[in-house]
């Protein structure tokens, strides 16, 4: 049987049966539309904790059968399986009907079937702990959906599910990015959610934790950061999402007729990761020169008695000012709480030498219930929103994922509790001449360079239609009936240390068996 998945491995570690890891990741399935970076969402989960523990096993596309996720085979020879490690991962397609039932798309086929339902499963009753479905709408926590509804049944035993509420992006980076916010510090549940926010702003990740009662189920969803062995109590569930809220945007702009007059390249001025660190800790006043220590990724880190500093390589950072107060159920008033990421925003010069804009606010939600008898749940409850202020450069926004932005979080309490960061200087504008190509080049019918004088929107259709396919092999697109657009911007993209416009596009894919996935699609068009 083989243990590794076909992708790039990395460095990932199987070769054992020490039972605290295992993944499963499909990326063509039996009987859905194929997928593109699920090995690698796997490989980036899988890579950092293989490193000190050698993981059971890495199952991918035929290999990864309904067995797996049943009773009485999910903890084979005690090594392979759903139930056979400590913490599992699944990267795949995912769904949830109507009366609560998550299922999912097998790689292959096994005893005439390919679909894993979770009414059909029992998790927990061998060694799992901890269950990361990186699907579309593994957790659902809103409408008639609650986690207790989909997974009590199944739950023999573990102590969080990571998942998601909505239809989620195809992206190889929620593994690792998980692991990069874990280092920072992070619970568990904080690194998921936020990792998911990296990725795309659109999604609402959520994850759940068991418990004996609300504050054992709490303590464990807001707190907990290690592995454990034990069980877990199945008496109550409490679980914690991200929903995100536009805010209207002047500089936004979705089409070619709305850019500027001039095109410019902005280049970035350059940041000493170290000595950012050194000006943040005066400006927070958190640890001194001193305390500073450099981990083994190159990020800088500064830890006073109840808050901490961050700053990465590319001198994003993050500060942590406090743990939100989940307790505090009575929400604080949109603009009281916004007056006060404003005022940090102007106190502490954080959008010195550059332009910002609020662009959306993320409401960080809470909710819980009991499973005993007919079971019981409470109404769900805001408990802190961050403020997320976008870099605005020569009228346009940025429209990086995870770049360009001010990200400020307020508790219930008025209390700053975070705030990241990830806005660059900018040293210079510099117009160019040349444009970047949208659409292939056939030399008797190309149209599709960008100049000063006109701008094609039928050749930016044109692009983004090859840019999808091109990402997708033809495979996806193919097979699916149809897709809708989610969303078109336009604006610059931060992530280098030069910014050029771009235009990016988030499309849903509708891969068939009434299963979607979300692709977001770049097109460079000045740079």
């Amino acid at each position: 049987m083989p243990h590794v998945a076909e992708a790039n491995t990395r460095s990932v570690q199987v070769n054992g049966s020490a039972d605290y890891y295992g993944a499963c990741s499909i990326e063509k399935f039996n009987s859905a539309g194929s997928l593109h970076w699920t090995h690698e969402d796997a490989a980036g989960w899988l890579d950092y904790v293989t490193q000190f523990t050698p993981g059971n096993f890495w199952l991918g596309d035929n290999n990864v059968q309904v067995w797996m996720y049943e009773e009485p085979y999910d903890n084979w020879q005690d090594t392979y399986g759903s139930d056979a490690v400590l913490a599992f991962y699944h990267s795949g397609h995912g769904n949830m009907d109507a009366n609560g039932v998550f299922q999912c798309p097998m790689g292959g086929v096994w005893d005439g079937r390919d679909w894993a339902f979770s009414n059909r499963m029992n998790i927990g009753d061998d060694q799992v702990r901890y269950q990361f479905w990186s699907t579309c709408l593994s957790l659902r926590v809103t409408g008639a959906h609650n986690p207790v509804r989909t997974w009590h049944g199944a739950n023999r035993g573990l102590r969080m599910i990571f998942g998601f509420e909505t239809v989620s992006i195809d992206s190889g980076d929620y593994g690792k990015f998980f692991w990069e916010e874990w280092r920072k510090g992070k619970s568990f549940s904080q690194a998921w959610l936020d990792a998911s926010w990296r990725i795309y702003s659109g999604q609402a990740p959520s994850v759940c934790a068991c418990g004996a009662n609300q504050s054992d189920a709490q303590a464990r969803l807001y707190n907990e950061r290690l592995f454990n062995w034990g069980s877990a109590a199945r008496d109550y569930y409490e679980w914690r999402w991200y929903v995100s809220r536009e805010i209207r945007s002047q500089a936004k702009v979705a089409s070619l007729s709305e850019l500027p007059k001039e095109m410019l390249v902005a280049h970035f001025a350059p940041v000493v990761p170290d000595e950012e660190a050194v000006r943040l800790a005066e400006l927070f006043k958190i640890g001194s020169k001193k305390d500073l220590s450099l981990g083994a990724t190159g990020t800088f880190t500064l830890t006073g008695d109840k808050a901490s500093i961050q700053v990465d390589r590319e001198g994003r950072f993050e500060v942590k000012l406090g743990q939100i107060n989940y307790e505090n159920t009575d929400l604080l008033e949109t603009s009281k709480a916004r007056s006060i990421a404003d005022k940090m925003m102007e106190e502490y010069g954080l959008s010195k030498g550059m332009e910002l804009e609020l662009s959306q606010v993320r409401e960080g939600y809470a909710c819980g219930g009991s499973s005993k008898g007919a079971g019981q749940i409470r109404k769900p409850n805001i408990t802190d929103r961050t403020f997320e202020y976008r870099q605005i450069i020569n009228g346009l926004l940025s429209v990086s994922p995870d770049a360009g932005i001010v990200r400020i979080t307020v508790d219930n309490d008025g209390a700053i509790t975070s705030v990241q960061s990830s806005v660059k200087v900018v040293k210079e504008l510099v117009k160019k001449t040349n444009r970047s190509t949208v659409a292939p080049q056939d030399p008797a019918t190309s149209h599709a360079t960008f100049t000063d004088l006109g701008r094609d929107e039928k050749s930016l259709e044109a692009a983004f239609d090859q840019e999808l396919n091109s990402l997708l092999g033809g495979v996806a697109v193919k097979s699916a009936n149809g897709q809708a657009i989610v969303s078109t911007e336009i604006g610059y993209d931060v992530a280098k240390q030069s910014a050029g416009v771009v235009a990016t596009r988030v499309y849903e894919l509708d891969m068939g068996n009434g299963l979607k996935k979300l692709y977001r699609v770049t097109v460079p068009l000045f740079e």
